[in-house]
């Protein structure tokens, strides 16, 4: 029994713009996070010593998502990358599969 590896760049390419996609969602998160105002009595008199700590965990939260976005998104181009590569080298394969068969007869 022989195994095989089958690559096929059309579904890596729509990896690639699904991966995009959860990028675009944690940008989003991100742009959410980064326009909230706790200030403001948004949380009213009683709670309003939950704001100074809240504020404190949003920047690292948003440099996170910041983070996390711009990496999901250099993922999802690397894959698409990778799936250029594949369809060029099979394409390059074929053309040489059939210049040095067609010699031959």
């Amino acid at each position: 029994m022989s195994s095989q590896f089958i690559v096929d760049p059309a579904r890596m390419s729509v990896h690639a713009d699904r991966v995009r996609q959860a990028a675009d969602m944690a940008d989003q998160a991100r742009h959410a996070a980064a326009g909230m105002d706790l200030g403001g009595g948004a949380f009213g008199v009683m709670c309003s010593f939950l704001v100074p700590p809240l504020q404190l965990l949003s920047f690292p939260a948003i440099s996170l998502l910041t983070q996390l976005a711009e990496t999901v998104e250099a993922g999802g181009d690397a894959f698409q990358s990778a799936a250029e590569m594949f369809a060029r080298n099979e394409s390059d394969a074929v053309e040489l599969i059939e210049r040095e068969t067609g010699s031959l007869w």
